[in-house]
């Protein structure tokens, strides 16, 4: 088979994995939500059905007691206070990159670039055992 051209059946098999990662994704939500609107007694009878009459106070309930709030306030100040770190490091870095002339300027720009090769999931488990004995997890 040419690569420009697909035959009718490899078509058929591609939209319906395309129907089953939808159909599953669709579920997930409909359990999320219809399980987040149920009384706890009857999350406990049945977590398939939806719900026979909707608890949006779950909602006020987790925002309050369950301290989402303040969480969500505390990760909304670390992620733009960071954002603003980075960018003000990045713009300053790369203006100097690009019209400086310095000492190691090109080992340097190789060794920025090497770490963005680095996967973020090789390095989890040594940060996880470390912020532990930092007692920070």
């Amino acid at each position: 088979m040419r690569r420009g051209s697909s035959s009718l059946a490899y078509r058929i098999f591609v939209q319906a994995v395309f129907v089953l990662i939808s159909i599953t994704i669709i579920f997930s939500l409909y359990y999320l939500v219809a399980n987040s609107l149920k009384t706890a007694p009857e999350f406990q009878r049945s977590q398939f059905t939806p719900p026979s009459r909707p608890a949006v106070a779950n909602y006020g309930h987790v925002w309050t007691e369950g301290g989402i709030g303040l969480t969500f306030r505390n990760s909304i100040i670390i992620c733009l206070s960071s954002v603003a770190v980075s960018l003000v490091i990045s713009l300053l870095s790369g203006y100097a990159f690009s019209f400086l002339r310095f000492r190691g300027k090109r080992l340097l720009s190789y060794l920025i670039l090497a770490t963005m090769y680095i996967s973020p999931m090789a390095i989890i488990i040594p940060l996880f055992m470390q912020y532990g004995k930092l007692h920070l997890n």
